[in-house]
Parts: structure tokens; C-alpha cells; sequence
């Protein structure tokens, strides 16, 4: 587990965690184990262990099951 420690509170990003290029994690988040954030997205809330998200703010998109990738899929009701 790293710890970030600055002025605004501490980030918490646990064991093999993947943080995309330009992204920002505020003070008191906390990333999951083997969760991966895309780029450039924006992190206010804790993200769940073996989870995918993106965005701004950060969603969680999916899930990461035994090493494969399952995005959640969005109706258009």
C-alpha cells in the first residue's frame, strides 16, 4: 500500500493499483487493489478492489474478474 501525504490528507493506493497518465486523486480517497484508472480522470470517491474507472469525476465502470475485464452495459431506458 502506498500512502500519499500531503497538506489536504493522505491517498491511499493499495497494491497493484494502475493510475492512468494526467489523472487526480484527492486528499482521503482511497484506490483499490488491482483497480485501474483511466486517464485523465478526476478521483473524489474511494474506488473498490479489481475495478475499472474513468471520467470526470470517476465512475466505476466495471470489474476485473480472475484478470478479465467486464464493463457494466448501459441501456438506453
Amino acid at each position: 500500500v502506498s500512502t500519499i501525504d500531503n497538506k489536504r490528507g493522505k491517498v491511499h493506493i493499495k497494491k497493484n493499483a494502475k493510475i492512468g497518465a494526467g489523472s487526480t486523486i484527492l486528499p482521503g480517497v482511497v484506490i483499490g487493489e488491482n483497480t485501474i484508472i483511466g486517464a485523465h480522470s478526476l478521483v473524489k470517491d474511494h474506488i473498490p478492489d479489481n475495478s475499472i474507472a474513468w471520467g470526470v469525476p470517476a465512475k466505476v465502470m466495471g470489474v476485473i474478474i480472475e484478470g478479465k475485464i467486464i464493463l457494466e452495459k448501459k441501456g438506453n431506458n
